[in-house]
């Protein structure tokens, strides 16, 4: 059922398992799917795609899942599956090759767009057809769930400039002051994510050097896989994630910088009365 707000995204998240096996298998059901031995023996994996570099997105460049805006009378659902198969070629309402599982919660993006998640399972080890659109994509990554509970994974924290978080809201008035005090920019937990070219999807050979430079996963797309792998048992808490509020009050510099705008608000608000 479509669902009445102008402002509303719906991204696919795509698991499937990874197996040695090399015989066909299509099973009609997910019941089947779980009772098949190759599932048992293979390995979960999630897909992320890394946007086309274009200085007119504001999401160039970055991991995501495949997705993007509702159209008029569309539910998440049908924008999730319409939105997959424009990027990156894969039909998701294909009941024989994939299921529906479900959502999860929504995520409020930085642009005040609410996005649903919906997460689909590829029930057999065919190997599937990509097509990525190249104004929208610059490649796929296939990521084990393994990854993010082992001691290898890398995290770091990713800087961002406050110009780029604030440019599209009434903050973006601040910018000049924080600026002056010399507070650019708010730091996010990142994982980096593992990248060998049998897990990449590629239109052409030659992006593989440059995409595997870095693979950096953070942000609303972090969040959701968070969620994902919680949803499977995963311990991720040694992550140490912190999120937006909790990088604003733990550093001091912007501890200062929210006081100092509170104050200026306040001051503002008592001279207009």
């Amino acid at each position: 059922m479509p669902i009445k707000d102008e402002r509303r995204a719906a991204i696919a998240i795509l698991l499937r398992v990874n197996t040695s096996s090399t015989t066909p298998v299509s099973p009609p059901t997910l019941n089947h799917f779980l009772q098949s031995s190759w599932v048992n023996e293979g390995t979960l994996e999630i897909f992320y795609i890394k946007r086309a570099i274009n200085p007119k997105d504001r999401w160039s460049g970055h991991v995501a899942f495949p997705g993007g805006r509702c159209e008029p009378g569309e539910s998440d659902l049908q924008t999730a599956q319409r939105e997959t198969k424009e990027e990156i070629g894969i039909d998701l309402s294909n009941t024989e090759r994939f299921a529906y599982l479900g959502r999860l919660r929504d995520r409020i993006a930085s642009t005040r767009i609410r996005v649903a998640p919906l997460v689909f399972l590829k029930l057999d080890n065919e190997p599937l057809q990509f097509n990525l659109r190249p104004s929208e994509v610059s490649s796929g990554l296939w990521v084990p769930i393994t990854y993010f509970e082992s001691k290898n994974i890398v995290l770091k924290q990713k800087r961002v400039s406050i110009k780029n978080i604030w440019n599209n809201n009434l903050l973006h008035y601040l910018v000049p002051i924080s600026e002056k005090l010399k507070i650019d920019a708010f730091y996010f937990p990142t994982v980096i994510l593992p990248i060998n070219e049998e897990s990449m999807v590629l239109n052409k050979p030659s992006v593989l050097k440059k995409d595997m430079d870095w693979y950096e996963l953070w942000g609303l797309t972090l969040m959701v896989t968070r969620e994902v792998l919680e949803t499977f048992g995963c311990d991720v808490w040694h992550w140490n994630a912190r999120s937006f509020f909790d990088v604003l009050y733990q550093d001091w510099n912007l501890k200062r910088f929210a006081l100092f705008s509170l104050l200026v608000i306040s001051i503002s608000v008592f001279v207009l009365v």
